[in-house]
């Protein structure tokens, strides 16, 4: 059979929702496929750049620092900067994930056959689970409120929107394994048709 066309695929969702967690399932499927997948988040850019200025890599750095290069070299700085990653890269499949900005979503639908594919949970869920993985050190001691209030950020303003523009909508308030099934399926029916 001929070459599989690259599959783009921009992740949206709201923070806590499974986005990682989709990742790492849709990965674990393509590697039974023998298919290479290949994930970008806008904050790897980011965080490359803090880093390289010896910069400690928290959120509110990460804010600080897109909104300069966003000041300094137009809104659709970051977008740019990920497109060029997901065109340059070799894997069959290839995610964004990430997707907060309307010039994400047009920078995915530039690409043939690029997916917008949206992961949304319950408020409290999404609470739950950043308080437990406790991936960043301010996440442990979240506090309702101030979880509420990251909402509110200008960077997640246009997440209920892009809910609305996604091409797929997968929930995520029940199990992990319920969520791994979701993922699978998606899997079939939309990159691998087996």
């Amino acid at each position: 059979r001929g070459e599989m066309q690259k599959i783009i695929i921009g992740l949206a969702g709201q923070k806590g929702a499974g986005k990682g967690t989709f990742v790492e399932f849709l990965t674990a499927e393509a590697q039974k496929r023998n298919l290479t997948i290949q994930a970008f988040k806008s904050s790897d850019i980011l965080t490359a750049m803090l880093k390289a200025g010896g910069i400690p890599i928290i959120r509110e750095n990460m804010q600080i620092l897109a909104s300069l290069l966003v000041s300094g070299f137009g809104k659709d700085i970051i977008s740019e900067s990920v497109r060029v990653k997901l065109e340059e890269s070799s894997a069959h499949i290839v995610i964004f994930d990430g997707v907060r900005w309307l010039s994400d979503i047009q920078m995915i639908r530039k690409f043939t056959g690029g997916k917008l594919v949206f992961i949304s949970a319950e408020k409290m869920n999404r609470y739950t689970r950043i308080k437990n993985r406790g991936e960043k050190p301010e996440e442990k001691n979240l506090s309702l409120s101030q979880f509420e209030a990251e909402e509110e950020a200008p960077t997640e303003i246009f997440i209920p929107q892009i809910q609305e523009m996604a091409d797929f909508v997968i929930e995520n308030n029940e199990s992990k394994k319920t969520f791994r099934q979701e993922a699978e399926h998606f899997f079939k029916n939309q990159i691998s048709g087996n």
